[in-house]
């Protein structure tokens, strides 16, 4: 997640699904997976969307004000009463090399790095129930490594699994691939099932971003009963549940 990305079409959708799973009961913490690496890219740049306004007027006038106030930061969000007052956030940069490691010190270092990195994060948000991470893409294929410059725009398997032991829930948004939606949710859904419940939506506003919800067994209920309410009103038409 980047601050650029703040306050765009994504995040309008992204902000109203975890209100609406975290409730008033649910603890919400947000592990941004903050990448302060240079951005090549025009991502973010989808900020006019006021035919959604009725989904969620109150949370749609918040983030109107954070565009027209030229504040488009993660910092921004956590102030702004966006989420649940009680949420949690962690926005510690990832650890990112600035060349390739080309040594096996230079690896070894850069991997240390990442898990001191996620071990902070993952202390931080003991006590929230639902924990959000919020890559850029989503997570890493098994062939990648923490060493890796691309590395800052994923999360791994075991950063995902982790909380869930704990007893977590866990909310993981996911960047669509170049390939069949339906083929990479099947496949991404079975892997995480391994972790506990799997719920899967996609919200489709200029591109599709998925959204994988892995439920604690204490959750569980709540979450699915939350799920489909939100899918229901008025968000149903702009979110597709798989």
């Amino acid at each position: 997640m980047r601050d650029s990305y703040v306050a765009d079409v994504g995040d309008f959708g992204k902000y109203a699904l975890l209100n609406a799973l975290a409730g008033t009961d649910l603890r919400l913490g947000v592990f941004w997976c903050r990448n302060s690496e240079p951005d090549a890219t025009q991502d973010g740049r989808f900020i006019a969307y006021p035919e959604l306004r009725p989904c969620d007027p109150n949370l749609y006038d918040r983030l109107t004000q954070i565009l027209e106030g030229n504040q488009r930061t993660l910092s921004r969000v956590e102030n702004s009463h966006i989420l649940p007052s009680n949420a949690v956030f962690y926005g510690t940069a990832m650890p990112a090399p600035k060349t390739p490691c080309f040594s096996t010190s230079a690896r070894e270092e850069q991997s240390k790095l990442r898990v001191s990195w996620f071990e902070d994060g993952f202390q931080k948000l003991s006590e929230a129930e639902l924990v959000f991470l919020d890559p850029d893409n989503g997570i890493a294929t098994r062939r990648a490594k923490k060493h890796w410059r691309s590395s800052v725009k994923y999360v791994f398997e075991d950063e995902v699994t982790e909380w869930r032991k704990r007893g977590q829930s866990v909310v993981l948004y996911q960047h669509q691939q170049r390939r069949s939606l339906l083929a990479q949710v099947s496949e991404q859904q079975e892997t995480l099932e391994a972790a506990g419940t799997c719920y899967a939506v996609s919200f489709h506003r200029r591109a599709a971003r998925i959204y994988y919800i892995i439920a604690a067994d204490e959750h569980k209920s709540r979450i699915s009963e939350r799920l489909t309410c939100f899918l229901t009103g008025g968000w149903g038409k702009h979110f597709l549940r798989h």
